[in-house]
């Protein structure tokens, strides 16, 4: 087989001398013996030399000769006569245009094939090999006097000869094995060497093997090894399926359109094998991410950690499933902690492995694999992991987000980014960033991603693969639409062939020459690992309790959570400080449920302790008089109260004991709160005191022209010029205390409240009445009539 140089995948660099055309076999763009002539010119300017050099392409040994009708292969230039016809010329002393029409000249029949059962060629003499081979031999049998001929022809190669590739010699099974393997590699965009694919069949030849799987990997380099295992996992993919193929161990997901396979060898058990085969196979229909083989084989792994676990503790290594109970489980939990305890797997790993074992057992048992001739029947109740069972573990999913300080050093070191990795990988982490979708949504984004809705504001087209939701729009900014049709561009330049249609948005800068190959979620992991790994120190904000003041120092950031998932938690902390809805920020994350996305911004018990320590020292009566100058000496009494919940009116809380022990559905002054001395408030209760204020002065002014009441109903209703005027002095009191703040005090002030009024909202309320919270603001409060 002959591989052409301009194939996609199987294509090589030719010698770039003219006339030549050989595959170049050096860092040079030229063949091996035009590289020895250049060297030997004493390597001149190498475009000059291409211009003014012209060498003929020579290749020996497969023409026939010159002579009409002869069928002797030629034995050498310039004559390009056989070993007979060169002799009879010689003899003759004619010059070659007059021997070849001399009389006395007749064609001669061919000796034969060469007998080395590789070799394509012709024999030169009447021995038994052709000219290449004999020499072999020669050598050899220098080497070797015991030299078995007969095995020698059978595993002896044949000469090299270019960009061709000989397979005569081998097991048809291995020529079709390689031949399907090699087809395999090209269909998924691979390149492969006619040199490594004419090493391996060598390497095939002289071992005598019967199927490509019998080479072993030892010995082998790495380019090597990689075709060889490709075409023995192309091979075994094909041969072994779930729906073909069910005692195999190796079960490729291809048939049923999955990608990748999943093994299930390192189970010891048999019953335990088939059960996990019977859960994969019950599995599969219902599988819709992009990496579903990955997720079962994740659930195998944790069943191969329990068969690991009955084979270590029991006798009969658990092949006996009648004789398990609650004590092997138990047994397999305390192994898990002793493999954390000494560091053999970390904490995280051993509530995963735990948790998929006990939802896969689940899994069996409801899927009928206890029933009779079922490969759990027999199979003891108790030999289950119940919920009692899993060890601890707590993952605040709201710190998984990253800072605003670090995120702005990352983003200072983008311009650095794309020269270190590539620009699909820039462009990744900056989707990542700004649109907030999960990692594998932003690598599989298509080409015609970018669309406008009816106000022409730009929108993302992606897909939910995790839900199975697809064509999901998203509002994005201009600058993300810029950088997006930036990317667009640059594709089509890259692939002009190809319809945009078939075309991702980030295509991978490996097996890709059409550009229908995305970067795959483990490149763009590993580089953002590396480049995490890369940046200087990033200091971060941390909140510490000084002599009970709390204060702020910057601490290192550790980098180990700078992940591309980060981002997905960043977007939603980002959008829930701005002040977004709880129910809107469900929709841009794609959440069924607003209970998920409430996990994603959750504001952590240091965050919040921090917001209540600056508030409370900004503590208020009804007169607008501080009531708390050193915030230390209500810290803990504070902080109890939150935890415990408390009373809150909607403009402040009250501390008077019968409407607290109510509930706040008891208060004796019918929420008047600003003529009672129970009444406290604070900074973070200034927008709800203004906005109350807005609705007595509105209420008064549409009773003062209500009509249709009588005067006692519009008197009992009209809100009273006392309270009026209390309220509009405690705001003015409490407007003019915080402006004597000094701006850095403000700052920190105005972040506390945010946190404090985010907090305050997502709780629960307990039947008083409430008032729509406004956007906050310290400063520019006016007060009209």
């Amino acid at each position: 087989m002959v591989f052409p140089a301009e194939h996609p995948q199987l294509g090589w660099t030719p010698c770039r001398v003219r006339g030549c055309g050989k595959p170049t076999a050096s860092q040079i763009p030229l063949c091996a013996n035009c590289a020895n002539y250049y060297r030997a010119a004493g390597r001149p300017d190498f475009d000059t030399y291409i211009a003014t050099t012209y060498r003929e392409r020579r290749t020996w040994g497969v023409r026939p000769c010159r002579v009409a009708g002869c069928e002797r292969p030629w034995l050498t230039e310039p004559g390009a006569l056989c070993r007979s016809h060169l002799r009879q010329r010689r003899h003759l002393g004619l010059e070659l245009e007059a021997f070849l029409v001399d009389a006395r000249v007749t064609p001669l029949a061919r000796w034969g094939q060469c007998q080395v059962g590789a070799c394509p060629r012709d024999r030169a003499t009447s021995g038994p090999y052709c000219g290449p081979h004999r020499e072999r031999l020669r050598k050899h049998r220098r080497l070797d006097p015991g030299l078995d001929e007969q095995r020698w022809r059978r595993t002896e190669p044949a000469v090299s000869e270019d960009n061709a590739v000989c397979l005569l010699g081998l097991a048809d099974q291995v020529v079709t094995e390689l031949l399907y393997g090699l087809q395999h590699r090209t269909e998924n965009g691979t390149k492969t060497s006619f040199r490594i694919f004419r090493g391996l069949a060598v390497r095939l030849l002289r071992l005598g093997a019967i199927r490509t799987s019998d080479l072993p990997d030892v010995g082998l380099d790495t380019a090597t090894r990689a075709v060889r295992n490709l075409v023995v996992t192309a091979v075994a993919d094909r041969d072994c399926d779930p729906l073909t193929c069910w005692d195999s161990d190796r079960w490729s997901l291809n048939s049923v359109g999955h990608a990748g396979a999943v093994r299930f060898d390192r189970i010891t058990q048999n019953w335990l094998r088939e059960a996990a085969k019977h859960w994969v196979f019950a599995e599969l229909p219902k599988a819709r991410s992009r990496t579903a083989a990955t997720r079962m084989q994740t659930h195998v792994n944790a069943i191969v950690r329990l068969s690991a676990s009955l084979v270590r503790h029991r006798d009969d290594h658990g092949r006996d499933l009648h004789r398990l109970g609650r004590h092997d489980v138990v047994e397999f939990l305390n192994w898990m902690g002793h493999l954390q305890a000494t560091g053999r797997i970390t904490r995280t790993t051993r509530h995963r492995e735990c948790t998929h074992i006990a939802f896969v057992l689940r899994r069996m048992r409801s899927g009928g694999l206890t029933r009779p001739a079922g490969p759990l029947h027999g199979l003891a109740d108790d030999f289950a992991l119940e919920p009692d069972d899993m060890p601890a573990h707590h993952r605040d999913p709201a710190s998984r987000d990253l800072p605003p300080e670090v995120v702005t050093a990352l983003i200072d070191t983008l311009p650095a980014l794309e020269a270190a990795t590539s620009t699909e990988f820039r462009v990744a982490v900056e989707l990542l960033m700004d649109t907030g979708r999960r990692p594998g949504e932003i690598v599989a984004l298509r080409l015609e991603c970018l669309d406008h809705d009816t106000d022409d504001k730009p929108v993302l087209l992606w897909d939910n693969y995790k839900t199975g939701r697809y064509g999901r729009r998203l509002p994005i900014p201009e600058a993300t639409a810029t950088i997006i049709a930036t990317q667009q561009a640059r594709v089509r330049a890259r692939f002009p062939r190809t319809p945009a249609s078939e075309l991702v948005l980030l295509p991978s800068p490996l097996k890709n020459h059409d550009g229908r190959r995305p970067i795959t979620i483990y490149y763009l992991r590993d580089n953002h690992r590396r480049w995490a790994n890369s940046l200087p120190e990033l200091p971060a904000l941390a909140a510490e309790i000084v002599d009970g003041h709390t204060r702020t120092r910057a601490l290192p950031f550790p980098r180990e959570r700078i992940q591309p998932y980060s981002w997905r938690h960043t977007y939603a902390q980002r959008h829930a400080d701005a002040g977004i809805a709880v129910d809107v920020l469900c929709e841009l994350m794609d959440h069924t449920s607003m209970a998920t996305t409430q996990g994603y911004y959750r504001v952590s018990e240091t965050r919040r302790r921090d917001a209540v320590d600056r508030v409370t020292a900004l503590q208020f009566d009804r007169h607008g008089h501080r009531t708390w100058h050193h915030a230390s000496a209500l810290l803990e009494s504070e902080r109890a109260r939150r935890a415990v919940g408390e009373v809150a009116v909607p403009y402040g809380i009250c501390t008077e004991p019968t409407n607290v022990a109510a509930g706040g559905d008891d208060c004796p002054v019918r929420f008047r709160c600003v003529g009672c001395d129970h009444f406290r408030t604070d900074a973070s209760y200034l927008p709800d005191l203004e906005a109350y204020l807005a609705d007595l002065l509105r209420n008064r002014e549409r009773l003062a022209c209500l009509t249709s009441a009588d005067s006692w109903a519009i008197s009992e209703a009209t809100p009273s010029d006392a309270e009026i005027t209390r309220i509009r002095a405690l705001i003015s009191q409490i407007t003019h205390q915080l402006g004597d703040l000094g701006e850095r005090e403000q700052a920190a002030l105005r972040d506390a409240v945010t946190v404090v009024r985010r907090a305050r909202g997502a709780t629960v309320g307990l039947g008083m009445p409430t008032i729509r919270h406004s956007q906050t603001s310290l400063a520019g409060i006016s007060h009209g009539d």
